[in-house]
């Protein structure tokens, strides 16, 4: 009997407020097992939705996260369709404890060992996992990642606290309650194209810190993303430079 759980908050981030049937399954399940005495996690579970932005919508799931007494954050992205072992991934020692993910369009698990981490282009290379099928890798995807409080918590992991909000405002985020924790960053080219994404971004500068990144090989996530990284990117931008985002738009400056 497990007196002392260790506390999950399970966040979905949904920019179009539809999830899988994997995750509706899901949160039925973390509901029943955080009542079930002989499981050793208990889970909150929630949905952010209508937040236009990758990086907003997870820095406001931080936000969330910080206030709450958890112990550890759980993101499962929307378009996710979660294994049957799901359950097993919290078992993991890690400070960010992931599976594999599928990019757009290949089977190819969003997983990335950096020959150097100062050198984003070295791509990808294989993965040999350990016992158990679980590696250490230096970077990987969000869509099903649980990250420690220590990680979140850590003042080398915030960016700078001005932001730029969808009409138009600059404010500093100790000035605006509302203001969303800056923790992940999307990177793009001055072009605006895409340069790098706000998850492997947060995983080069939370390796640099010191903190472990495990993945478990033995389970993959299905992805049902069907729109190109830029083509996304570019409805975000869209939406925020002309005021048409329903939602107020954080960007880190």
């Amino acid at each position: 009997m497990h007196t002392n759980k260790e506390h999950i908050m399970v966040i979905v981030p949904t920019l179009n407020r539809w999830v899988t049937d994997s995750i509706c399954s899901f949160f039925a399940h973390a509901v029943h097992k955080s009542y079930d005495k002989d499981h050793p996690f208990k889970y909150t579970v929630s949905t952010l939705a209508k937040i236009e932005g990758y990086a907003a919508v997870r820095n406001m799931a931080v936000k969330q996260f910080l206030q709450s007494p958890c112990d550890r954050l759980w993101f499962i992205d929307n378009d996710t369709i979660l294994p049957a072992d799901i359950f097993e991934l919290p078992e993991i020692d890690g400070d960010i404890v992931t599976l594999p993910y599928p990019f757009t369009g290949t089977m190819t698990p969003a997983i990335v060992n950096y020959k150097n981490l100062e050198d984003f282009d070295d791509g990808m290379e294989d993965v040999v996992p350990g016992p158990n099928g679980i590696a250490d890798v230096n970077g990987t995807g969000m869509g099903c990642t649980l990250i420690r409080r220590a990680v979140l918590e850590h003042p080398k992991m915030r960016y700078s606290t001005i932001y730029e909000t969808s009409d138009g405002k600059v404010k500093d985020e100790a000035d605006d309650p509302e203001a969303p924790a800056p923790i992940f960053k999307f990177h793009r080219r001055p072009s605006g194209r895409w340069e790098m994404g706000e998850d492997y971004d947060f995983c080069i500068r939370a390796k640099r810190l010191g903190f472990s990144i495990k993945i478990r090989m033995l389970s993959i996530c299905g992805h049902l993303k069907t729109i190109d990284l830029n083509e996304a990117v570019d409805k975000v931008l869209l939406a925020f430079q002309d005021g048409r985002a329903d939602t107020k738009t954080y960007v880190i400056k």
